[in-house]
């Protein structure tokens, strides 16, 4: 039984199921469901996904030796595509 805040048919979304899956609930109670179709949740994440890439570009661009560079953008998609975050916690000496 699915409680407030929970998920149903997001592995369609995620292509985890194949695209004939159906999905259905049944309201227990009176309640507000919010719909998502498969388009528009992978035009939010491209578009999520672009941000973060222009974010990693920028982020590249204010370092004065990867500037002298001059990389094309091209180069420096690929480059952005291959960087990992990494947390780190504070004073820890970073390798």
């Amino acid at each position: 039984m699915l409680t407030d805040g929970m998920t149903f048919g997001e592995s369609v979304l995620l292509g985890r199921s194949d695209e004939n899956s159906f999905f259905n609930a049944i309201a227990m109670s009176d309640c507000i469901c919010l719909q998502l179709d498969k388009a528009d949740f992978d035009n939010l994440m491209n578009s999520n996904d672009r941000k973060i890439l222009n974010e990693k570009i920028q982020l590249l661009n204010s370092i004065p030796e990867f500037r002298m560079l001059t990389l094309t953008r091209s180069k420096l998609t690929t480059l952005c595509q291959n960087l990992i975050p990494e947390s780190c916690i504070k004073n820890a000496l970073l390798c």
